[in-house]
């Protein structure tokens, strides 16, 4: 079961992305938000049932680390994509995050084991918030920077006078910068509230291994300032929007590349375990 919707999961997020291309390409909007609406019920149950799953396997709820971290990151990146964009769909914005979406999943199916271990040997409901916090943090994180991302190429765009089809399905720029900070806020919020409940913890249950010097420790304090700066960016003289948009983007790649550092080299405590 386990390895069929691993299989599944990859293909149903493809669907959806294929889903919001089609917005620029057809023009029967009223029938594709109805298939759309149920392709991406279908992911969302695929993927819950992918986790559901994991922890029968395991017995108890599994682990939400190594390469299934990136499953657990692609679900609340649509989640909290999703979300934010209830009363405002944005075509261009749904196909890139998708897009995202996809490749994490494809990733995780790829190179997460079959079998699941058990979430580590602590508290559920502090597991639970620590990781999950963390998680969603990671997902603001992401949306932040592919909204900075977007910035800079719909900037780029206007400067140069040249309105490619996808102009059309992006926002506008003040609203692409206000959720770039609203998202880098939140990632800072909940990155610092899930990275001290981790050291709290370390230090109490005296955890062998742990270290600040430990790369996931030092990653994930490091971006936490930055998004820090993001987040109030509009109120610090000289960080314009186009460089809050780039320092967004920035962050983005930073914590694609610490996640990719950490899972090939596995010296991590959260591996000791």
């Amino acid at each position: 079961m386990i390895q069929a919707l691993s299989t599944l999961l990859p293909v149903a997020y493809l669907t959806a992305t294929f889903l919001y291309l089609l917005d620029f390409l057809v023009e029967r909007q009223a029938v594709l938000w109805r298939v759309r609406l149920v392709a991406l019920v279908g992911v969302l149950g695929l993927h819950v049932g992918l986790i559901a799953a994991r922890a029968v396997a395991a017995g108890g709820f599994p682990h939400l680390g190594g390469w299934s971290a990136l499953s657990a990151l692609a679900l609340c990146l649509v989640t909290l994509h999703l979300w934010t964009t209830a009363r405002a769909v944005h075509p261009g914005t749904s196909l890139i995050v998708f897009g995202v979406a996809t490749l994490l999943q494809l990733v995780s199916s790829a190179l997460s084991p079959v079998v699941t271990a058990l979430a580590d040997d602590r508290p559920l409901p502090f597991y639970l918030f620590h990781v999950g916090s963390i998680l969603v943090a990671s997902a603001a994180l992401v949306l932040s920077g592919l909204y900075g991302l977007l910035y800079l190429a719909l900037f780029r765009q206007m400067r140069r006078r040249r309105f490619g089809p996808l102009f059309s399905g992006l926002p506008s720029l003040d609203q692409i910068i206000h959720v770039t900070r609203r998202a880098a806020l939140a990632a800072f919020v909940l990155l610092a509230i899930g990275v001290n409940a981790g050291i709290w913890w370390a230090h109490r249950a005296q955890v062998e291994g742990f270290s600040y010097a430990d790369p996931l420790v030092l990653a994930l304090l490091v971006l936490t300032l930055h998004f820090g700066l993001v987040a109030f960016s509009g109120r610090i003289p000289g960080l314009t929007a186009r460089r809050a948009s780039v320092a967004a983007a920035a962050g983005f790649m930073l914590l694609l590349i610490s996640l990719v550092a950490v899972q090939l080299s596995r010296a991590s405590f959260h591996w000791t375990s």
